[in-house]
């Protein structure tokens, strides 16, 4: 058995078990152990003879009796199903001197604020592991706790065996460390077993890195050539919450360099990152990988991939207005709605309606969206730019609809239903604007003439319950009376 203590499943199930058992529990005891819970030749014995009353659990306690062995003993320990005889079951325990003790654990890499348990192993001269070295104090030796502490008991969740638990509440430690990453670097980690007659046993250390979990927001983009992009970079730690609660690392920073790469090795560049903010332009039409790598250790970077691609549609749509933005701050929480809305999946352009129908007195939401030849969705940039006229039908009147807010790049537009009408919504003259750093390096606004827009609306009249009389409505069972 691994465990010197059985788990509270684990007694649970006996207890189970010996209500069923009662009858039997004697003859089970006397079947494998005799009359007496003597000592087995080999130095392994039963913890304590078990009563009749739970003599048939489905688990056996060992432990060693014996100080000491001069070479490798065994024990055979048996089973036997007391309705059926003939089936039995064996286990063979070794007993043997440690000769050597490692460290094992699963990772050499912990994130910052994750906690990681390595556990200490020991093997006979020939190899051998041992199944267990629970109970025993052994002492763990952590090179730098600047970059990995072992967090005291009170700070942990880990459910620890009785023994075990005991142990670290006396201040000792035993076979299992926890550590709990600190801050970016490299450390080691190793332990020692104190032998009873002799020198400690000690383990060759192993190295351990403790990193950022460092991720970009979006990680998959599209845009069109000449966009200006902020990959936003964010730090994972702790306890999980939604990506979008997650604050955003503070740039520049000299702890990040930025890079970029074409997916296709031997391909001219696709984008250009600066190397310290991450502003990232998308210089031709192609695909790319925009990267960030953690300079105070190696290998620890995040990638985000961005796809160039022309934009060859442009649409807009009728949304209406959750909420108010009157104010700066919530015109900004309107504008992240609306945009996060977009990028959750917009359906492809297709068969727009003949006409909108937006209600006096009423605000709505018109959002902008673009997309490349095969019909997915471009993310407009802050240095997209299109005009929007909101006209009415007929020349020489004031439009039904008109704009009370903007963003710049004219993908979120708030407009207020005034005077009942007719009119119509046109998106023209799109292009991307080049500004001086990429003129500087030789780069040109970008127009796109095919991309427009036209859509006619009509504002109309609140819907109003039209009755005869004023309310309330009052009628006896089985009637009905129609209201328009």
């Amino acid at each position: 058995p691994e465990a010197l203590e059985p788990s509270a499943e684990s007694l649970e199930c006996i207890e189970r078990k010996a209500l069923e058992c009662l009858d039997r529990g004697a003859a089970l005891r006397r079947g494998l152990l005799g009359g007496a819970a003597a000592a087995r030749p080999g130095g392994v014995s039963p913890a304590s003879p078990p009563s009749p009353e739970v003599a048939c659990q489905p688990i056996a306690i060992l432990k060693s009796v014996v100080p000491e062995v001069d070479r490798m003993e065994k024990a055979v320990v048996v089973a036997r199903d007391v309705g059926s005889p003939d089936i039995e079951l064996r286990c063979e325990v070794y007993l043997g001197r440690v000769t050597r003790v490692e460290v094992e654990t699963s990772v050499r890499r912990i994130n910052v604020d994750d906690v990681e348990t390595l556990t200490a192993k020991a093997y006979d001269e020939h190899g051998n592991a041992f199944s267990s070295l629970e109970g025993l104090e052994l002492e763990w030796v952590v090179r730098d706790p600047r970059i990995l502490r072992s967090p005291p008991l009170a700070e942990t969740v880990v459910r620890l065996s009785p023994t075990r638990r005991a142990l670290l509440e006396a201040g000792a430690q035993s076979d299992l460390l926890m550590l709990h990453g600190v801050e970016t670097g490299r450390t080691s980690v190793g332990v020692r077993l104190p032998m009873a007659g002799g020198p400690a046993l000690t383990s060759p250390v192993v190295d351990l890195a403790v990193v950022e979990n460092i991720f970009l927001v979006p990680s998959v983009v599209r845009v069109p050539p000449l966009a200006h992009l902020h990959v936003r970079l964010k730090t994972l730690r702790g306890p999980w919450v939604p990506l979008e609660q997650l604050p955003e690392a503070v740039l520049p920073s000299p702890h990040f360099r930025w890079s970029s790469e074409p997916l296709l090795a031997s391909g001219p560049a696709v984008l250009s990152a600066a190397e310290d903010s991450g502003r990232v332009v998308a210089l031709r039409e192609g695909s790319g990988r925009v990267v960030v790598s953690d300079t105070r250790i190696e290998n620890n970077t995040a990638t985000a991939t961005v796809h160039v691609n022309i934009p060859k549609h442009l649409r807009a749509t009728q949304l209406p207005l959750d909420g108010k933005a009157e104010t700066d701050a919530s015109w900004e929480d309107t504008q992240r709605r609306v945009l996060d809305l977009a990028a959750s999946g917009a359906g492809p352009p297709g068969e727009e309606p003949a006409e909108w129908q937006f209600v006096l007195g009423r605000s709505y939401i018109l959002r902008m969206e673009i997309f490349d030849a095969s019909s997915q969705a471009l993310l407009i940039p802050p240095n997209f730019r299109a005009t929007v006229a909101l006209s009415a039908a007929t020349s020489g009147s004031s439009s039904p609809l008109q704009a009370t807010r903007q963003t710049p790049n004219s993908a979120v537009l708030l407009v207020s239903a005034q005077t009942l009408g007719e009119g119509v919504v046109t998106y023209a003259e799109a292009s991307t604007l080049a500004d001086a750093e990429d003129e500087a390096g030789g780069l040109a606004t970008a127009h796109w003439p095919d991309l427009a827009f036209r859509q006619r609306f009509r504002v109309v009249e609140p819907l109003r319950v039209v009755a005869p009389f004023q309310g309330p409505l009052v009628l006896p069972p089985r009637h009905a009376w129609s209201l328009r």
